[in-house]
């Protein structure tokens, strides 16, 4: 007898202008995590980036996505992940035909970035950009224009059916404002024990 899981969601935190996302590990068979946020609405640069990682996936009545689910409810206005019934992996709404790769293997792991503009419907998607980097020095990998421009609600995880691999979602974040993930640079604590290093070996030349 096939078994059916549905895993619950959390509400995702607003830290700043960056809403984290929980991890979901090692996902399998059908599943559904609700990750609610505060409705975005207006942004000329709303990022969502995260990394997913496939164990074993199979072709055969799977389906493995991230998806931004409109505030008002109803179908997703955004979905990257495993095409329905196949191994190909990329952009499935708005842009059915932006596939990063058409076959995907064991242990293979993408980190997306998808780039909006609310005003306009404008896009752009990332696959395994180098985030230590400015956003101009890397490239896009799709663009497209005229999409869904009205608020949005949710971050989901979503897939199926009982034969579905095994898949896993991480690092995943909302960054509105003039936050980005592009260009990261150290945490204060890493960046002051370094400087604190340097001065040390510089106080020990000197004498």
């Amino acid at each position: 007898m096939a078994i059916t899981t549905l895993t619950v969601g959390f509400t995702a935190q607003l830290q700043a202008a960056v809403i984290t996302i929980p991890d979901a590990l090692d996902q399998t068979g059908r599943y559904k995590i609700e990750n609610s946020i505060k409705p975005i609405s207006g942004e000329a640069s709303l990022y969502v980036a995260g990394t997913m990682t496939f164990g074993n996936p199979t072709a055969q009545t799977a389906y493995n996505v991230h998806e931004l689910i409109p505030a008002a409810g109803g179908n997703q206005a955004y979905q990257i992940g495993q095409r329905w019934q196949s191994t190909a992996f990329g952009i499935l709404v708005p842009d059915p035909d932006a596939n990063i790769t058409v076959d995907l293997k064991a242990g293979d792991s993408f980190l997306t970035v998808l780039k909006i503009d609310q005003t306009t419907g404008d896009y752009s998607f990332f696959a395994d950009p180098d985030l230590s980097k400015l956003e101009g020095d890397n490239t896009a990998l799709f663009s497209g224009t005229g999409a869904f421009t009205d608020a949005l609600g949710m971050v989901r995880f979503r897939g199926g059916n009982e034969d579905n691999g095994v898949v896993s979602y991480t690092g995943f974040g909302v960054y509105t404002g003039a936050d980005t993930p592009f260009g990261a640079v150290p945490e204060p604590s890493t960046f002051g024990l370094a400087t604190l290093g340097l001065l040390i070996c510089f106080g020990r030349r000197k004498r």
